[in-house]
C-alpha cells in the first residue's frame, strides 16, 4: 500500500509540481526589467522547490519505512540534539513513567514529524529561547499527550491565526488526524509562548 501510495504521488503531485517549476522559469524570461514581479516569481520558485523536496523525502520514507516497533522518545531525543547544536536555544525532554519504550512506527514517525515542526516554528518565528516537549499519558480518558511549549512572542490575533494558521500548522493537525488525533494551539500567559497538544487516542500506542 505504501509503495503504491508512493507511486501516485510521484506520478501525479510531483510531476505537477515539476511542470510548476518550468513553467515559472519560462514565465521568469518573459519578465524582463520587472522588478518586482520578478522578486514575486523568486519566491514561488523558492517555495515550489522546497515543496517538492519535502515531497520526495516523503517517497522515500514511504517506500523504505519499515514496519515494526519504534522508541519515539529516542526520536525525539536525538532530533532534539540535532537541532540544538544549530542553534543556542534550550531544548528540554520530559517522559512520563508510564510511556511506552516503544509504540508502532507509523504512530512514533507522525507524533515526532509533529515535534519537529512545532520546534521549528518556535525557533523561527516566535523568537522563542526555550522549548520543552512532553509525552504524557491520560489514563482517564485513554489518551496519550504531547505538548511542545515554548518561551517565544505567542500567536497572532485570534482573528489573523484563525484566516491564515499556517502550512506547518495545517499539517501538523493532518498527522494527527491520520492517528485519530487532535491538535490544540495556544498562547500562554499574558500572550507570551506558546503551546502544542497533540492528543491521540492511547490505542495508537498500542
Amino acid at each position: 500500500m505504501r509503495t503504491l501510495l508512493a507511486r501516485e504521488l510521484h506520478d501525479s503531485v510531483a510531476q505537477t509540481l515539476s511542470t510548476m517549476l518550468l513553467d515559472l522559469g519560462t514565465f521568469r524570461a518573459e519578465q524582463h526589467g520587472r522588478g518586482e514581479v520578478l522578486m514575486q516569481v523568486d519566491q514561488l520558485e523558492r517555495s515550489t522547490r522546497q515543496a517538492l523536496s519535502e515531497l520526495r523525502d516523503t517517497l522515500v520514507e514511504l517506500r523504505e519505512r519499515p514496519s515494526g516497533d519504534e522508541d519515539l522518545v529516542k526520536l525525539v531525543k536525538d532530533g532534539l540534539l540535532e537541532r540544538g547544536s544549530r542553534s543556542h536555544i534550550e531544548l528540554e525532554l520530559t517522559v512520563a513513567p508510564n510511556w511506552p519504550e516503544r509504540i508502532p512506527v507509523n504512530t512514533a514517525t507522525e507524533l515526532n514529524r509533529i515535534v519537529q515542526e512545532a520546534i521549528e516554528n518556535g525557533v523561527r518565528h516566535s523568537g522563542a529561547r526555550k522549548i520543552v516537549v512532553t509525552l504524557a499519558i491520560r489514563p482517564a480518558d485513554l489518551s496519550a499527550v504531547v505538548t511542545i511549549s515554548d518561551d517565544g512572542r505567542g500567536l497572532p490575533t485570534k482573528e489573523v491565526f484563525s484566516l491564515r494558521p499556517g502550512l506547518g500548522i495545517l499539517g501538523m493537525r493532518e498527522r494527527a488526524s491520520i492517528l485519530g488525533g487532535e491538535v490544540g494551539i495556544e498562547s500562554g500567559s499574558a500572550g507570551r509562548g506558546t503551546t502544542v497538544r497533540v492528543t491521540v487516542p492511547l490505542r495508537t500506542l498500542a
